[in-house]
């Protein structure tokens, strides 16, 4: 249980007493630890606000608070996507996110995934309001975990919102130059030693575009930088198609998608597809017919699968998986660009 979260608490409260947590750094000073954190240096002062407590039990009802929240948030905002249709398809959109196995793994390991979400639901929200300078601060926030939020930088990027992006850096610059004050090393240096040439192997791991190339062969690092373009490039291309940022959900839907596949993850972090699944559901609410349904329910299908059997995921299962997923991005787009999402009979 947490065991994410304990190490989160552990690399907190080394950098609270001055040390930064990377294992050869920690060597340099004497330091007897085992903790080597993969997070960037523009973390730990959120990490910290979400880890604030000496006492881990503390932290864990903390954690549990803020993912509580947030989950509130995503469901609030799930529940009005279908209540734009009647009752019965709020009620539905509620249950398709509340029954995906991936929501409680989130707080069976101490993930952040939930905060995360309400962070990109927030900063999406904003820019389709044109409050750009409001959606970077969000978005600056939600990047102490890039692998969740970097392709929002591709929204921001597509509608032209540099205003929004350059918040978010100076976010990030200001989170990364309270690192650097407080354990005393330039930001190159504590951005080279969390990732350094040949390391990320861990990113190997887990079942996504990265662990497939890494399989054949491929230096983890090498793949994770080559799968990390292709998904900001076919994100970046599909959100031409749509009338954004007007449909937030299908942005968030493409945007989850692009993130889920092309980072490292594991299958807690199939949360980033809750707006694909909602994006699928809102489609066969809005325009019920044989294909719409057979997407939704694929893609809803898809995202039951039981832990044990995605650690380790089999390579055909993960394929099948992408395979279904981008199929639905790819029908989400095909159906819902520069089309009214008006309620209809259903």
């Amino acid at each position: 249980m947490s065991t994410d979260l304990y190490e989160r608490h552990e690399e907190v409260r080394l950098l609270a007493g001055g040390h930064y947590p990377r294992a050869d750094i920690l060597r340099a000073e004497g330091v007897g630890s085992t903790a080597n954190t993969v997070y960037p240096p523009n973390a730990f002062p959120w990490l910290w606000l979400l880890s604030p407590f000496e006492s881990f039990r503390l932290n864990q009802l903390w954690h549990g608070a803020w993912s509580l929240a947030a989950l509130g948030v995503v469901l609030g905002y799930a529940f009005a996507v279908g209540a734009a249709f009647s009752g019965a398809a709020a009620v539905a959109c509620l249950a398709a996110v509340l029954s995906m196995p991936a929501v409680f793994a989130t707080f069976r390991a101490g993930q952040y995934g939930l905060i995360l979400l309400a962070l990109m639901l927030g900063s999406t929200l904003l820019l389709s309001r044109g409050r750009a300078c409001q959606a970077g601060f969000l978005m600056g926030i939600a990047l102490f975990k890039p692998t969740y939020a970097a392709t929002m930088s591709v929204v921001f990027l597509r509608e032209r919102r540099y205003a929004g992006l350059a918040v978010a850096g100076l976010v990030v610059a200001a989170s990364l130059a309270g690192v650097c004050l407080w354990s005393g090393h330039g930001p190159l240096a504590l951005v080279a030693a969390t990732y350094p040439v040949g390391g990320m192997r861990f990113t190997g791991q887990g079942y996504s575009l990265v662990s497939l190339l890494a399989a054949t062969g491929i230096p983890p690092q090498f793949a994770s930088l080559l799968c990390a373009g292709a998904g900001l490039t076919g994100l970046f291309a599909a959100l031409r198609f749509l009338d954004a940022p007007r449909d937030p959900l299908a942005v968030l839907a493409l945007a989850g998608l692009a993130a889920r596949i092309s980072f490292y993850h594991r299958g807690y972090d199939d949360v980033l597809l809750i707006f694909l699944a909602l994006a699928c559901l809102r489609r066969w609410i809005a325009a019920p017919c044989w294909p719409s349904a057979a997407v939704a329910l694929a893609t809803l299908v898809s995202l039951q699968l039981p832990g044990r059997w995605l650690h380790p995921a089999p390579p055909g299962l993960v394929l099948t998986l992408f395979a279904t997923w981008i199929g639905a991005a790819v029908f989400v787009v095909a159906e819902g660009s520069g089309k009214s999402m008006a309620p209809q009979p259903c």
